[in-house]
């Protein structure tokens, strides 16, 4: 009976795999590997480093467009951006939706994970939504949260034990900061959470994956190998509630005690027209929109920017230029947005860590919504399209030679100025109607990072987590949706000229007028505080940090704390002049003077004859005559007169 059984099996296997093989030459799929029986091409599908195996298919199948197939699901690798433009934008209506998860249905978190949710009109809302107060804190605020993180960090990077634990909490930073309003002493609970999170994540996208090609692997007793999904998946709940709901409930009780502080959250909260007749289920919906937001920037800039310090390692020529056209226009200070694009060495380098080794090396998937033909091929109703931004950043056609190395000249012209037919690594953010909304903001925190860190250091000493010098041809990055730099240790040396007081003064500095400018946007609307992100004092209605009525604002900051600062000189001078005039008193014309302080004066006993004497405070003797008439002769059994005394003191010159 069992072998009957196995034999009805494997015929239908058979059958299904055959079916198969003819539907795909008939569909006239991309070319491809030759796939395994009933497995397909699952193995390539989880290579190591599988975006550097599809670039060499198609060099190897003379087409930038390849596919694989498991049973049940066509996978499109596309390798060229004039594809990804061809099919991802030019026909986004198709190509907008994401895969189906099944361990994101299994866990209720398909509604909830907005990068993972189909292109539908509640997807369309969300993003206007976050795009809509994104862009506005982008033009203003959140250059402040920038420009303080990144000064912060230089701060921490003096004499740090751990520099790649600070460079990713910098980014966590000014998100946290920009989305909640949370200060820095609050910010490292959430940023671990937030680690934990993706990790966890990550972990289960392997799992996961398998799970949506085999459902039945999610039904594996837990004494079976390899199970114990369950275990993790409700961990992995618990830390997306934890991550996204929190920080957001927080802006809320502030928005309840009215003590709301400036943020993209409470920005969203302000503008709701009836805030507490809002349905939960949208403010919860928000919340995840924010606080995937919130993760996923995180993580993702936090890689970049440790990328971009193990680069200044391996390439410390580029350190030195990059030096050198700081020097030329900052002189001496660090940098701010007025310098932002106007040193393209920094620029190239922003554009080269995107392009070197780029975060997210095949971007997130895609899904066609129906079958679509392009070229000679048709691309089938619900086959994944893969991007390969790996091989997109990688065309020496485009960027030259030498692809594997780091070199920021290849986005410069003969003139040193950037090469805007080059500069365009957004594909690293993704494509079409998909394409990550915060991309302006994360380049702009990349740029004022990358020039401040160099601005105040030296980036030296490189080691592995062996202890052993960096090696170019032993730097592995993860094999992972997310891939990160490998560990690696460092120091920052400050720079000759620059000391931990001038890192101090210029963070206190911008201290100052962040604190400043958020006063100034802050009005009444409705009984609610609301961040107003306009300047109400300017002549014009021009964005914080915009204009000349702003930069007047700024300057006129500067004056008062210079008028205050004076003023408490002239006080405390005025002060101690009075102290001084008051001891003089004391101990020159005899008067009671300033008792402020418990001072003893030391006393001289002038012996007058065997048994009569007095006894004079040493600051007598440099007292003008005829002021010692507080004076007494002493003698067993009786005093004399002062004017003993007078006479005494009247014989005795200054100089004695």
């Amino acid at each position: 009976m069992l072998f009957s059984s196995l034999i009805i099996f494997g015929a239908a296997c058979l059958v299904i795999l055959f079916i198969s093989q003819i539907t795909r030459r008939r569909a006239r799929l991309p070319p491809g590997p030759r796939g395994w029986p009933i497995m397909g091409n699952l193995h390539e599908l989880l290579c190591k480093h599988p975006w550097k195996e599809y670039a060499r298919w198609a060099k190897e199948y003379n087409s930038d467009i390849v596919s694989l197939h498991i049973p049940g699901v066509t996978f499109v690798i596309l390798n060229s951006e004039e594809i990804v433009q061809d099919l991802f934008v030019k026909h986004a209506p198709i190509y907008s939706d994401r895969p189906h998860v099944k361990l994101f249905d299994m866990l209720n978190l398909t509604p909830r994970i907005f990068p993972f949710q189909n292109h539908n009109e509640r997807w369309r809302n969300a993003r206007k939504t976050f795009t809509l107060h994104v862009a506005r804190e982008n033009s203003s605020n959140t250059r402040l949260h920038q420009l303080t993180a990144s000064r912060r960090l230089i701060l921490r990077l003096i004499g740090t034990r751990d520099p790649g634990y600070d460079v990713r909490l910098a980014a966590g930073d000014y998100i946290l900061s920009a989305m909640y309003g949370i200060p820095p002493h609050e910010q490292e609970e959430f940023v671990a959470r937030a680690n934990e999170t993706v990790s966890l994540a990550l972990e289960l996208s392997f799992k996961g994956f398998l799970i949506t090609i085999f459902p039945f692997l999610a039904h594996l007793p837990s004494w079976c190998p390899g199970s114990g999904l369950a275990e993790k998946m409700n961990r992995l709940v618990k830390h997306l509630d934890a991550m996204m709901r929190v920080p957001f409930q927080a802006v809320q009780a502030d928005m309840a005690t009215g003590r709301l502080k400036p943020s993209v959250t409470s920005r969203y909260l302000s503008s709701l027209e009836d805030y507490a007749n809002t349905p939960l289920e949208e403010l919860d919906y928000m919340a995840d929109v924010f606080g995937i937001a919130y993760s996923a920037g995180a993580d993702t800039v936090g890689a970049l920017s440790n990328s971009f310090v193990l680069a200044m390692l391996l390439y410390p020529e580029v350190q030195q230029k990059a030096h050198a056209a700081l020097d030329a226009v900052l002189r001496g200070r660090f940098p701010d947005f007025s310098d932002y694009e106007k040193i393209p060495y920094i620029d190239a380098i922003v554009q080269e860590v995107l392009r070197w080794n780029p975060v997210a090396p095949l971007g997130l998937l895609h899904a066609s919504k129906e079958e679509d033909c392009y070229k000679d091929y048709v691309i089938p109703k619900g086959a994944i399209c893969i991007a390969n931004v790996w091989a997109m950043l990688h065309n020496e056609e485009r960027y030259g030679p030498s692809v594997d190395e780091f070199r920021p000249e290849r986005f410069l012209n003969t003139d040193e100025a950037l090469d805007l037919s080059r500069a365009n690594s957004d594909g690293a953010f993704g494509f079409g109607r998909r394409k990550c909304p915060g991309a302006s903001i994360a380049k702009e925190y990349l740029w004022i990072l990358f020039a401040t860190i160099l601005s105040a250091y030296d980036i030296v000493d490189g080691t592995d987590k062996d202890g052993l010098a960096l090696d170019c041809s032993k730097i592995e990055y993860a094999s992972a949706l997310i891939s990160v730099p490998p560990e690696f240790n460092c120091r920052f040396r400050l720079r000759s000229g620059v000391t931990k007081a001038m890192i101090i003064e210029a963070l206190s500095e911008f201290i100052a007028i962040h604190i400043w400018a958020h006063s100034c946007r802050m009005h009444e609307h409705s009984g609610i505080p609301l961040v107003d992100l306009r300047f109400e004092q300017c002549g014009e209605d021009r964005e914080c940090g915009q204009g000349p009525d702003s930069q007047l604002g700024f300057n006129r900051l500067r004056a008062s704390i210079a008028i205050l600062a004076a003023i408490q000189t002239v006080f405390l001078l005025l002060m101690c002049i009075s102290f001084l005039h008051q001891m003089w008193k004391r101990h020159y014309e005899g008067g009671s003077g300033y008792t402020g302080l418990p001072i003893r004066m030391p006393r001289i006993r002038v012996m007058l004859n065997d048994t009569a004497y007095i006894d004079v405070p040493r600051s007598s003797f440099f007292r003008k005559p005829g002021k010692a008439s507080n004076l007494r002769v002493h003698e067993e059994g009786a005093e004399g007169s002062a004017d003993d005394v007078e006479k005494l003191l009247n014989s005795r010159e200054p100089a004695d």
